[in-house]
């Protein structure tokens, strides 16, 4: 318990950044901004990736040392890639406006192709929402009430998986709305600390 709290802060500090990064490319009217935006939303989704898996090993309980530090190392790597200069999701070659059916606009950057690399590494996010998806599971055999509120947290972090891999593989022209399923599994991931502190 005394590092669970710790974890859920530096994971909520790495997907506040990421929201802010999205917020960025929605609103990106160069090429160069968006290309930023998407880079620093990448380097900071990935470290929120592997804040998320040490946080559902260490609530749950589940012993899965070696996949969670496998899964650190590779996001870590993904991060120091792309600060480098790696465009992963592909490098913006113009930024479309479109208009959403109520009539807001928001910018979609039109990209080259992905880097080979992307389809692994978003196979290891997909398992890490696997893992948390399995851990809430098994936390609910003991706790169904702690269960329900973490595995609607790890379907909140799959919406935001799927929904990321849609728009960064398929370029389907979306804005990304993941952030609400990140903002979802960050209000019950607390509430579910709070029902733990008070017990």
């Amino acid at each position: 318990r005394d590092r669970n709290l710790p974890i859920l802060a530096i994971g909520s500090c790495l997907w506040a950044v990421q929201s802010l990064a999205v917020l960025l490319v929605a609103i990106a009217e160069t090429n160069v901004a968006a290309q930023r935006a998407l880079d620093l939303r990448t380097m900071f989704g990935s470290l929120g990736v592997a804040a998320t898996a040490w946080l559902f090993a260490e609530i749950t309980g589940v012993r899965a040392r070696g996949f969670v530090w496998a899964v650190t190392i590779s996001m870590t790597a993904v991060a120091i890639a792309t600060a480098s200069g790696a465009h992963l999701v592909g490098e913006v070659t113009h930024v479309a406006r479109v208009t959403l059916p109520w009539g807001e606009s928001f910018g979609a950057p039109m990209r080259s192709g992905y880097h080979p690399i992307a389809v692994p590494i978003y196979g290891l996010i997909l398992s890490v929402t696997t893992f948390t998806v399995f851990s809430s599971y098994r936390y609910a055999r003991h706790d169904r009430l702690g269960g329900v509120l973490l595995m609607t947290g790890a379907l909140g972090l799959g919406m935001a998986v799927v929904s990321a891999a849609l728009i960064d593989l398929l370029r389907i022209q979306w804005p990304y709305p993941g952030m609400l399923g990140i903002a979802l599994a960050i209000v019950v991931i607390a509430l579910q600390f709070a029902r733990v502190n008070r017990q």
